[in-house]
């Protein structure tokens, strides 16, 4: 699912170059634990989703997607480099380092004229690169009164 967004991201900005003028927005949802079965425009009978429907309902909806790591890490590692773990360097949790200097989607977007933000849960370490802003969790985060790292400005 990650190449794919990937690829469709990429995908998006050569059809950008051509309409200048009319860029989409884009956004990408990442979430820990939450399976398309806990979502209720995939169908779900467990969960009521509605804003992630509405969503669903006003741009794409993903209906055959994969994932290429089920670790959270090394699937955002993953998702932003469009490479395998063992291509990209993060390939477990606890031992890997992420290297942020690699090319990302993130900073392809820049390249292209958009703003950037990363908001959440990373776990990829402290250093961010091609993001405008952010405000993410330190490591792993707290369930309580968590601690966020922000540019500094």
């Amino acid at each position: 699912m990650y190449k794919f967004l990937t690829f469709l991201t990429l995908s998006l900005l050569s059809f950008s170059a051509l309409i200048a003028q009319q860029k989409p927005n884009i956004i990408i949802i990442v979430s820990d634990d939450h399976s398309y079965q806990t979502i209720s425009a995939y169908g779900s009978k467990i969960a009521s989703t509605p804003n992630i429907d509405r969503i669903a309902k006003e741009g794409i909806l993903f209906n055959r997607a994969y994932v290429n790591n089920s670790l959270c890490g090394p699937s955002r590692a993953s998702l932003l480099t469009g490479k395998y773990s063992h291509k990209n360097g993060y390939k477990e949790n606890e031992k890997s380092h992420f290297d942020h200097s690699q090319n990302s989607f993130a900073k392809e977007l820049r390249k292209a004229g958009y703003s950037t933000s990363w908001i959440g849960k990373q776990h990829l370490g402290d250093t961010l690169e091609g993001f405008d802003y952010f405000d993410v969790l330190i490591n792993q985060g707290s369930y309580f009164n968590p601690e966020f790292k922000k540019p500094k400005r």
